[in-house]
């Protein structure tokens, strides 16, 4: 397990760059959307936000969902045209996300730094992240004291930052750092462990 006590951890999640329906006056946009008109409007957003949030020194941990609306045939050159304008710090890590599948086998797992989940200590917490929320996949929840444990997750295209989830008979928290409900990265610093 990784010790990052003495760095700075930052995580985002679910960008969606090129994601049309996200957006409020785009062609058919789903029922709930995010704050943007247009995707380019959104797309510019976000890589503006990432690069103002995340330093050179920081570990940034991206859980998925990077990309979607592009064909497959032309989906590395639309990957790296997004991807080589964000600031990746000192050392990315990636949790592939249920829209990455073809970016994890176009590019690879080892080319990005992927991972299908992750754990790692910073400061007395366990930090145990994932894609989905915990109400929908545990299976890599750790037996332990779960008073400095941190769940974190992204998928869940809401507002809600914080919510319960029952696991084993306790509700245990769960943060959700979706691109949605924050609109920005996160530093992991000002996530919520269970109580």
């Amino acid at each position: 397990m990784i010790d990052f006590s003495n760095e700075n951890v930052i995580v985002v999640s679910d960008t969606h760059f090129r994601h049309k329906r996200l957006c409020e006056n785009e062609e058919n946009p789903f029922e709930r959307t995010r704050h943007y008109k247009y995707v380019t409007e959104m797309d510019e957003d976000i890589i503006e936000k990432w690069n103002s949030f995340i330093k050179n020194d920081d570990i940034v941990i991206f859980m998925g969902d990077f990309l979607l609306g592009c064909p497959a045939k032309e989906i590395v050159e639309t990957f790296y045209s997004y991807y080589n304008k964000l600031n990746h710090g000192k050392q990315m890590y990636w949790i592939v996300g249920n829209h990455d599948h073809i970016i994890r086998k176009k590019i690879g797992f080892e080319k990005l730094n992927m991972c299908w989940n992750m754990m790692f200590t910073k400061e007395n917490k366990l930090y145990v992240l994932q894609h989905n929320g915990f109400d929908e996949v545990n299976n890599i929840i750790p037996q332990c004291d779960y008073s400095n444990v941190v769940f974190v997750h992204g998928h869940t295209h809401n507002t809600e930052k914080i919510s319960t989830f029952q696991y084993k008979g306790m509700e245990l928290v769960q943060n959700n750092v979706c691109w949605d409900a924050w609109y920005s990265p996160v530093n992991v610093n000002e996530l919520v462990n269970c109580l």
